[in-house]
């Protein structure tokens, strides 16, 4: 995976479903449902647990096929939160 150039819906899946396999303490990938044609929508969670009450992120990409630079952010994100997740602070706003 690389954010030099567009990447195609199948490089995509394969990175996260790698991503997935070689952090499985902390990343988590479902499939949530399918498109319209038949492809697999995939909700990725990333965090350790499940407590009912904690608080969480969503973050939604690549929803529309022009928006070229959303599924290259988002995956960027999951790329840092998944390799480098026991850096980062959770800082709870009120």
């Amino acid at each position: 995976m690389n954010w030099r150039e567009y990447q195609s819906l199948e490089v995509i899946y394969g990175w996260l479903h790698r991503l997935a396999a070689e952090n499985r303490n902390k990343v988590s990938l479902l499939e949530i449902g399918r498109t319209i044609h038949n492809r697999p929508i995939f909700l990725l969670k990333i965090g350790y647990g499940y407590e009912i009450n904690k608080p969480g992120i969503f973050i939604e990409g690549g929803i529309h096929a022009r928006e070229w630079i959303s599924p290259a952010s988002v995956t960027y994100l999951i790329n840092e939160l998944g390799n480098h997740f026991n850096n980062f602070f959770l800082i709870r706003l009120i």
